[in-house]
């Protein structure tokens, strides 16, 4: 039987670490990684410019996530202020 996905989770957050705390030079172990991406730009400007339309995707989802979240509130204050007016009218 397979293992729930929350326990294997945490299994692999324990290997992870303990991966991490066997590793002597974390800065060339991730060096290859690091290579890797910085390769996708072709100068300082178009990285900058990346993260800053990563920033502005992350400022929109956590302002829509915002919204919807008093769109939810003021739907449930509104069903809670209709039930105490039909308490009220009885």
């Amino acid at each position: 039987m397979p293992e729930p996905d929350s326990i294997r989770s945490l299994q692999n957050r324990a290997n992870a670490h303990e991966s991490w705390a066997r590793t002597a030079d974390r800065a060339a172990r991730t060096a290859p990684g690091r290579a890797a991406f910085n390769a996708r730009f072709p100068n300082e400007n178009a990285k900058k410019a990346y993260f800053l339309r990563l920033a502005a995707r992350s400022a929109k989802v956590r302002r829509d996530r915002a919204a919807a979240e008093l769109r939810e509130l003021a739907a449930q204050a509104a069903g809670a202020a209709d039930a105490i007016e039909l308490d009220g009218a009885r």
